[in-house]
């Protein structure tokens, strides 16, 4: 156990205290919740959502904190479960190690200094560093899950595809659907479409879609880009099913016949880009992701599925009319195969203005220039 001052402030009806440890209570009480797919995802047991640190990122940090004017002020976040504290007269007592949402890789910084100087390290363990301590209950998981995920998933190189998929094994569990807002069902159906398709061996995306642990096989795209990639989609979707943000009610929250709807729009439109451009994928009889093209990376999937949603809002949510216009789009495109070269004409246009340029290529409305530069996205 370690006591400390603290102080309590509340948000949403949650509980947070603002308090400071050393570098050597950092190293002694905390602790990381690595994620491991096939024991979260295929158990349904939210067990962690972060990758274990990388070496050169710790390193750079151990390195940078040998300078003389080294400092590292911004706040650590942790979280505990509630039980396991006890706040009172602003002292808080914690009985437990308190698991790190953000700043993993200072604190293995710090841990790493010793392999540099054991002179730098002595002094740094003495430093005090500021810590939000988010106090979880046994209903609250989720938050620290999406705290992890909005700090994250911009400006920074950090993967969010576990914190997703734990995310997503937490709203399930989620007794208390007071929790759940218009955003968690459609985060929730973009989530259930991937790991639906990555999952299916009837599929273009079988074992191509990244969950994020996997250490050796590369796959073409993130869970998270291919949730990203699907929003508009279902915004879209969800609209003709009379559900939007501003009216929006529980009852809406009905995540696996959405989802379902969904799969077949988005698994046969796949079926016709593999028919246009079978080249681009590893063969005819079992077609499969191919490194030598980007149709199945970013610059495919978000380029693709802006013309999917296109082609559903023309359709005014009739999904047989849809993937009829998405067929007659694909087709009459002037598109060649070797136009989805990895390295060649279309990896320029790697921005969401990028994306709306080749889905406006695809049809025909614009031709495309080589030398143009588009600012990079991912």
């Amino acid at each position: 156990m370690i006591t400390k001052n603290a102080i309590q402030l509340k948000q949403n009806g949650l509980t947070f205290y603002l308090m400071k440890l050393t570098g050597q209570e950092l190293l002694d009480y905390t602790k990381i919740e690595h994620f491991n797919s096939s024991k979260a995802i295929e158990s349904n047991e939210p067990i962690g959502y972060q990758r274990p640190p990388y070496p050169a990122h710790y390193r750079k940090i151990s390195k940078y904190l040998l300078g003389d004017n080294a400092i590292l002020p911004p706040a650590i976040i942790c979280a505990i479960d509630s039980n396991m504290i006890r706040f009172d007269n602003n002292e808080i007592s914690i009985k437990d190690k308190v698991r790190v949402v953000d700043g993993q890789h200072r604190i293995e910084g710090i841990r790493h200094l010793p392999h540099f100087s054991e002179e730098k390290y002595s002094k740094v363990k003495e430093y005090e560093f500021g810590i939000i301590l988010m106090s979880i209950g046994k209903e609250d998981k989720i938050y620290e899950v999406t705290t992890f995920i909005d700090l994250n998933k911009k400006g920074k190189k950090v993967s969010t595809d576990l914190a997703i998929s734990l995310a997503e094994v937490l709203r399930k569990q989620d007794k208390n659907t007071t929790n759940q807002s218009y955003d968690d069902l459609v985060r929730s159906i973009a989530t259930n479409i991937s790991k639906s398709l990555e999952s299916n061996p009837n599929t273009i995306w079988y074992k191509s879609i990244s969950l994020g642990d996997e250490i050796t096989r590369k796959k073409p795209v993130s869970i998270n880009l291919f949730n990203r990639s699907l929003t508009s989609l279902i915004i879209e979707f969800l609209k003709y099913k009379g559900v939007t943000k501003k009216n929006y009610t529980l009852q809406d929250f009905n995540i696996i016949d959405y989802s379902k709807e969904l799969m077949k729009l988005i698994n046969e439109a796949w079926l016709y880009i593999i028919e246009r451009w079978p080249k681009c994928f590893t063969s005819v009889s079992k077609p499969g992701y191919s490194e030598k093209y980007n149709i199945q990376k970013g610059i495919g999937v978000y380029s693709i599925h802006i013309l999917l949603t296109q082609s559903f809002t023309e359709s005014k949510g009739n999904i047989d009319q849809a993937l009829a216009y998405f067929k007659d789009i694909i087709h009459q495109s002037k598109l060649t195969q070797i136009d989805w070269k990895t390295g060649g004409r279309f990896s320029v246009y790697n921005s969401k203005s990028g994306f709306e340029k080749i889905a406006k290529i695809i049809k025909n409305e614009i031709e495309s220039s080589e030398d143009e530069n588009e600012e990079l996205l991912f």
